[in-house]
């Protein structure tokens, strides 16, 4: 994929997001409405353009938004057509830590 189709997707995942709030058991209490809604302007607020970079594990993912505070960022990969978490390694790569999901509530679990 080019970095114009990784925005354009970025666009539309942000344009088509809808917040459904789960159902059933589960540990903790899931976010607002109004609480997500705050996330998807946050998320808007901290995108990046589009940035493919070599990870520690050797794969290349594209990073779409810039680092926050605590040292997390949101990447796409293609291979799995999935967002997910990232920070930077002690050697200063970039490293999954595994969290995945849409777009927005990627962002909204750092």
């Amino acid at each position: 994929m080019t970095k114009t189709e990784i925005r354009n997707l970025v666009e539309k995942d942000i344009r088509e997001y809808r917040y459904v709030p789960p159902s059933g058991t589960f540990l903790g209490v899931p976010f607002s409405e109004h609480k997500m809604n705050a996330q998807l302007e946050d998320l808007r607020r901290h995108l990046r353009e589009p940035l493919l970079v070599p990870f520690s594990d050797g794969a290349s993912r594209w990073i779409v938004t810039q680092t926050d505070q605590n040292g997390y960022f949101v990447f796409f990969d293609e291979d799995s057509s999935d967002y997910g978490l990232g920070i930077v390694d002690y050697e200063g790569k970039p490293e999954d830590i595994n969290v995945h999901g849409n777009l927005v509530g990627t962002y909204a679990a750092r």
